[in-house]
């Protein structure tokens, strides 16, 4: 095999282990890359969801129980804002998970349906508030309306009482001791009256600011007293006009106490409903907490995997490293040992032809000296032999122009012997002329 073959195999082996490597690592960063993406695109949104979904149910809880403290429409209407958040991430989070969310995770699925039902139970409840609030608004004013009467005709009762009692201490006759007892114990009724009046007043008003129903039946206590004592005053009153007071006294304390106990009922119905509401928001709370713990789980779940993927990438990327290394060193051995083996042959049989070039160039240094010594004894006869052409020279240049003169002189003669010619031809016409006269 040629070196050249061998060296290509080699790269070739080192090329097709590196490329091996990087194909694993490239599968194993794929999947971190998918498990990313779903993270990125899927888990963290619906977590972020889940977070909303925490945040808009507790604040729509707080406006709801201000609507239900106040009355105001204000409060109602942020209830509705936060409730329509709440539902809009409900919904994102059933369209996630028709995508494709936590697909294998039952957990998440039935979470967000049971959040989903816990919330509607909430929303529900909520949406049944206006109308209790406008029937206690109704009969809170009908109370006060009836208390602002009841006061009213006690205190004219205890100014007429006090009148009476007044008129007969300045009196000039006779009093009538036992009159006199009699209409100071019904100011003193009176007095008690409007006492009883007040502690229905401060009580009903205590039932409105804790929302407690407890309250508005100590208050249908106190009137119940107020009329009882007003009964009593009223069978023991001798004097029309005191017994026309008594009576709008007992008016107005039996339309208090028809309005409390209509305010109580509402009450008693408005405490159940309010109790059922801040169930179910708990619960929706609870289910939304639980929903943002599993998807904080799942989230977690995905990073450990991916943490999984991306070290079994790094000790892919080291043990294939690693042997694609070892390769690379053996094929460098085997390579390396086919290269230098020849040119260590060839190296020793340069040694060998060193050696023999050294002897004969012994050999030519000695010759060398010796055709020194002939160059030196040719140096001079090639003087005597300088000197000698010099002289050569010179008789051929004499010789050159000795030539030149006998070729002029070859051309005069050439000349004489065509004139000579010339006249033989005539000669020989003339004796032809002669022979031919002769005859």
């Amino acid at each position: 095999m040629k070196l050249a073959t061998k060296i290509i195999i080699g790269f070739v082996c080192t090329c097709v282990s590196f490329t091996a490597i990087s194909v694993a690592v490239m599968f194993s960063l794929r999947s971190v890359l998918g498990e990313t993406a779903d993270l990125r695109d899927e888990i963290m949104p619906a977590n972020d969801l889940a977070g909303d979904l925490i945040s808009n149910t507790a604040r729509a809880g707080l406006n709801i129980l201000d609507y239900s403290f106040t009355g105001e429409q204000s409060a109602y209407d942020k209830f509705s804002d936060f409730d329509s958040k709440a539902l809009a991430a409900i919904d994102k989070l059933k369209t996630l998970i028709r995508q494709g969310l936590a697909e294998n995770e039952t957990e998440v699925r039935d979470l967000v349906g049971l959040n989903e039902k816990d919330y509607l139970a909430f929303e529900a409840q909520a949406k049944k508030l206006p109308p209790v609030m406008s029937t206690i608004f109704t009969d809170r004013t009908a109370t006060l309306n009836a208390f602002k009467a009841l006061s009213e005709a006690v205190r004219k009762y205890r100014e007429q009482r006090l009148s009476q009692i007044l008129d007969m201490a300045n009196s000039t006759a006779a009093v009538d001791v036992q009159e006199f007892r009699r209409v100071s114990d019904h100011l003193t009724r009176a007095i008690n009256i409007k006492d009883e009046a007040d502690e229905f007043y401060v009580n009903f008003l205590r039932g409105l600011y804790y929302q407690d129903a407890s309250y508005f039946q100590t208050a249908l206590e106190f009137i119940a007293k107020m009329i009882s004592d007003a009964n009593a005053i009223m069978a023991d009153s001798k004097i029309s006009e005191s017994q026309g007071l008594i009576n709008s006294v007992l008016d107005a304390a039996k339309t208090s106490q028809a309005a409390v106990s209509d305010l109580h009922k509402t009450m008693l119905a408005f405490l159940e409903d309010k109790q059922i509401r801040m169930n179910v928001r708990t619960q929706a709370i609870d289910t939304a907490s639980n929903l943002s713990a599993a998807m904080t789980g799942l989230a977690n779940k995905f990073v450990e995997v991916s943490n999984a993927s991306l070290n079994a990438s790094f000790w892919t990327i080291v043990v294939g490293g690693l042997i694609a290394l070892a390769i690379s060193a053996v094929l460098s051995v085997f390579i390396t040992r086919n290269i230098t083996v020849p040119i260590n042959q060839v190296i020793a049989t340069l040694a060998d032809g060193a050696q023999e070039v050294d002897g004969a160039s012994g050999e030519l240094s000695s010759a060398s000296n010796t055709l020194a010594e002939g160059a030196t004894e040719n140096a001079a006869s090639l003087e005597e032999t300088s000197a000698a052409l010099e002289e050569l020279s010179s008789m051929t240049k004499r010789n050159s122009d000795n030539a030149v003169e006998a070729n002029s002189l070859m051309s005069s003669a050439t000349e004489a012997v065509v004139k000579a010619e010339n006249s033989m031809t005539n000669v020989i016409q003339a004796m032809d002329h002669i022979a031919t006269s002769g005859n």
